[in-house]
């Protein structure tokens, strides 16, 4: 596909909306002349695993040293805000908040992504992966600052049909210029995230409908072939 960029004009506008691509076909940018609204999009293979308002979004290494380099440059350009991180759709105990100045903001930091790194290689050895579809995983970071709120995000992405499986999120907002405030997920999503896939990888389809009953995060189809299970990703956050 050509990488020439397509632009939609707007009735009755001078300006209008302009795509570009790469060269797979990918949608890497969206420009909308009459908001002044850019939207950026990584992707990793075919997946799109970010997308942002801006130009701050990047894909982290899996060198950690040097992740953490890039990440303390972005949390010393932080303004001051008092933004909220949002409404928050998780459980209380699947995130946690704290105030830190910035060495142990880092720190921190550091503690999480190790945290998610051993989980993951837990998970990544499993006998029961490829029974929901997750074939080939591997997990990757990415970085962005929206709105003065940086935040990090971390992804497992495979080969499987399943979806792409929400890892691990951390935001973090400067309060003054000592103090930052910081929301981060916990051991406990990552225990919830992993019992759920394998409740579905050991319970015959035919019991399915019955382990999952009441709850509302998780949607049984029955099709032809197989059951297909779908679990609505946790993310986001909200101020304490």
């Amino acid at each position: 596909m050509s990488e020439k960029p397509v632009r939609i004009l707007r009735a009755n506008a001078s300006t209008g909306v302009s795509y570009e691509y790469d060269g797979l076909g990918h949608r890497v940018r969206t420009v909308d002349g009459v908001p002044g609204v850019v939207v950026e999009y990584a992707y990793v293979g075919d997946t799109l695993v970010a997308e942002c308002r801006g130009n701050d979004m990047r894909e982290l290494k899996h060198d950690q040293e040097e992740s953490l380099t890039i990440i303390r440059e972005a949390l010393e350009k932080l303004p001051p805000t008092r933004r909220p991180f949002g409404v928050s759709a998780v459980e209380a105990t699947h995130e946690a908040f704290y105030d830190a100045d910035l060495s142990s903001t880092l720190a921190l930091i550091e503690l999480w992504w190790e945290m998610l790194k051993q989980h993951y290689q837990q998970f990544e050895v499993q006998s029961w992966l490829a029974e929901v579809n997750i074939v080939n995983p591997t997990l990757v970071w990415t970085l962005d600052t929206e709105d003065s709120i940086l935040e990090i995000h971390a992804t497992v992405l495979h080969e499987g049909e399943s979806s792409a499986i929400p890892w691990g999120w951390l935001y973090v907002r400067r309060r003054n210029q000592q103090m930052f405030r910081i929301c981060v997920s916990t051991p406990a999503y990552l225990q919830h995230i992993v019992r759920f896939y394998q409740t579905i990888a050991e319970t015959p389809e035919s019991e399915l409908h019955k382990v999952f009953a009441g709850d509302h995060t998780v949607i049984v189809i029955d099709s032809d072939n197989d059951d297909t299970k779908f679990a609505h990703p946790e993310g986001g956050s909200a101020e304490e």
